[in-house]
């Protein structure tokens, strides 16, 4: 028997939601390319804020409150929205492996996925968990065990919610169509830990 030890937790679910609303106002909202150019996004970073998107935000805090305080346990503290944005990927468009610092935990909601191999989101990991980093025999039969990726299937409607500091990206859009995620990062305010050796409050 394997018995897989410190897995990393990732919250999928998928929202009930009209998204026509929220896809049409990304066309008011200006776009830029990263300096990767690697796909536009909005120079807007807090998109959860406006108006239209205040039942998302709703749904979002509620189900990262679920995921990190009733299912992982964390103590309760004031959970907030710290910055939001769209991503959008045209044919060709790519999103690099890459973390969110300054973040305790982020997301993405999925808005419009087209028909095809619109891109595949993914997380990866840069340490080997199975061999030491310098002997790496070729695995014959890939598992979540020995896997240094795992890809999601995400059609619109999709929420993932997973630690910032775990590495992911999304492969390239080869469609004509559009792709349009929303991502978000969440911070705490509160009593993080009262312990002496590792007081400390956020406010």
């Amino acid at each position: 028997m394997i018995v897989n030890i410190f897995p990393t937790p990732v919250y999928e679910e998928h929202l009930e939601l009209d998204n026509t609303a929220l896809i049409q106002s990304l066309n008011s909202v200006p776009q830029v390319r990263y300096n990767s150019n690697n796909s536009p996004t909005t120079t807007a970073r807090s998109i959860l804020e406006f108006e239209e998107f205040s039942e998302l935000k709703k749904q979002i805090v509620s189900h990262s409150k679920k995921f990190i305080f009733d299912e992982l346990g964390f103590c309760p503290l004031e959970l907030y929205v710290t910055s939001s944005w769209y991503n959008i990927h045209h044919k060709d468009d790519f999103s690099q492996p890459h973390q969110h610092p300054n973040s305790f935990y982020s997301g993405v909601y999925y808005l419009e996925i087209p028909e095809g191999d619109s891109g595949t989101f993914y997380f990866m990991k840069f340490h080997n968990t199975v061999c030491s980093e310098s002997f790496a025999p070729d695995i014959m039969i890939p598992s979540p065990t020995t896997s240094q990726k795992v890809n999601f299937h995400t059609p619109p409607g999709t929420l993932l919610i997973f630690p910032s500091h775990v590495w992911h990206g999304v492969t390239p859009n080869n469609t004509n169509g559009r792709r349009v995620t929303i991502a978000f990062n969440l911070h705490v305010r509160g009593l993080v830990s009262g312990l002496n050796t590792k007081y400390l409050e956020l406010r």
